[in-house]
């Protein structure tokens, strides 16, 4: 398991003076990527070798949401590997061990010159350790978007500022993008996360949205209809 103290910044936070969803994801992907760092597998090794870590999917649960100047604490480790995909909890608590929120996410190991993911050897994991899977609800990696009425928003295109280190839009901006068309997403309970296909510089993206419930769901489409990342908000 691999562990970080934060104190949420004054940068990190909402109108509410709490963190958002975005900010919980951006909170897990530089956890898990220190851990990479921790081991000397980390951005240079990955480089080196022609490989990255790209996300398939997430689960995330929040119980509640950090507030400014509160001291957490952040910690994800690997509970299981299976053909190309690799599988890791994350959590945060406050200082007296209270789970703030959970997440189970799922990755695969893609060679970034041909794109094609590799099959996982223990070799490729090993150094991470391995703990138990945290007791989350099982549900579906795939996200399906019911029939009914949908809205199509206004397209956009991504700009520099979306990029991570592979030229692909961050996954966490893929939320914060989702998150323009919900009125209270400081209610959110729940997220699902399905990322499909990588969106890059210029790229154009049309969002979707549609209401069943308490359950909104995003779909953020290329200009061939197909999804870049299908996003499931539960609300209360």
């Amino acid at each position: 398991m691999y562990k970080m103290r934060h104190r949420v910044r004054y940068s990190e936070i909402s109108p509410d003076r709490r963190v958002n969803m975005e900010q919980i994801v951006k909170y897990f992907q530089d956890c898990s990527t220190f851990d990479s760092e921790n081991i000397h597998q980390g951005l240079d090794y990955l480089e080196e070798k022609g490989y990255a870590w790209l996300l398939a999917g997430w689960q995330i649960q929040v119980t509640r949401y950090p507030e400014f100047g509160e001291e957490i604490t952040i910690a994800t480790w690997p509970y299981g590997k299976k053909g190309i995909l690799a599988y890791r909890n994350f959590e945060i608590c406050d200082m007296e061990g209270n789970q703030l929120a959970a997440a189970n996410s799922i990755w695969f190991y893609m060679n970034v010159k041909t794109g094609v993911p590799k099959k996982l050897e223990e070799d490729d994991v090993s150094a991470y350790g391995h703990k138990e899977k945290l007791p989350l609800p099982e549900k579906p990696r795939k996200i399906k978007v019911p029939e009914g009425d949908k809205e199509q928003k206004a397209e956009f295109c991504v700009k520099k500022a979306d990029l991570d280190t592979n030229g692909h839009v961050n996954n966490a901006r893929y939320i914060e993008m989702a998150l323009e068309y919900l009125d209270d997403y400081d209610k959110i309970v729940s997220m699902r996360a399905d990322y499909r296909k990588s969106a890059v510089l210029s790229d154009k993206i049309i969002p979707v949205v549609s209401r069943r419930g308490n359950t909104i769901y995003t779909e953020l489409l290329n200009e061939k209809k197909e999804p870049y990342v299908l996003i499931e908000f539960e609300c209360i």
